[in-house]
């Protein structure tokens, strides 16, 4: 199975026009080939498509799906590379096209568009791809939390996902583009909780991201396995709390 991407030049016209495509973004069906009139914006993308993409549609804020967004996204994407995961294009073809139904539910253009104080966050990408564009987020979740070890695969994804600030903190940071580190990450913070010591706190998980931060710019963080990145984290755990 094919994915596709939307071209640079069609892109940048689409972007461009955005704040006056209401009208489009109301559609209840894609409309990218009707508003460009020609088949000339898509081009067939390298990254294989594993299994048809159907995201479960949110029922309300609180009962979005993510999670078992996330692991089907990244399940259906698996061959994609971080390098090819902040293409635009790529994930505005999905955001417009492949997931428009999804978007259009999880994320009201009415208001991540046109009553947004960055219009470009949610449909295509501003600055960080893997916290902000409505589907790339689904599938760093995945790419950063999928461990073939565990008996559930995607045992880290609920974890991380349920704590929509601690995923905020971790997403936003260089670090989180290595899943050692953030499956590190965690492992450390979840086995804490486990123990009657959560550390699901500002004062304490912020200040440990940070030290990570600091430790990456001595330490090329890239050449540590999870089990070296807990280490650290449990070391720096008993000098601040």
């Amino acid at each position: 199975m094919k994915t596709f991407f939307i071209k640079e030049t069609a892109l940048s016209q689409l972007k461009h026009n955005l704040l006056h495509n209401a009208e489009w973004y109301q559609k209840d069906k894609p409309w990218l080939s009707e508003y460009f009139g020609h088949d000339t914006w898509v081009a067939p993308s390298r990254v294989p498509l594993r299994e048809d993409i159907n995201l479960k549609m949110p029922v309300s804020s609180r009962e979005n799906f993510d999670v078992e967004n996330a692991a089907h996204i990244y399940t259906a994407l698996q061959d994609l590379t971080p390098a090819q995961a902040v293409e635009e294009g790529f994930w505005a073809y999905l955001t417009h096209i492949t997931c428009w139904q999804y978007m259009k539910e999880r994320w009201p253009p009415e208001r991540t568009i046109f009553s947004a104080k960055d219009p470009y966050d949610r449909f295509f990408i501003k600055n960080k791809p893997e916290t902000r564009n409505g589907i790339a987020r689904l599938w760093w979740f995945g790419y950063l939390t999928y461990d073939e070890n565990r008996k559930d695969r995607f045992e880290l994804t609920k974890y991380l996902v349920s704590r929509q600030d601690l995923a905020h903190n971790v997403l936003e940071r260089s670090l989180s583009w290595n899943p050692n580190v953030t499956r590190g990450v965690i492992n450390v913070i979840a086995e804490m909780e486990r123990k009657g010591k959560p550390i699901y706190n500002r004062k304490i998980y912020r200040p440990l991201l940070e030290h990570l931060n600091n430790i990456g710019g001595v330490t090329l963080l890239d050449t540590l396995d999870t089990e070296e990145v807990e280490k650290i984290l449990v070391k720096r755990i008993k000098q601040i709390s």
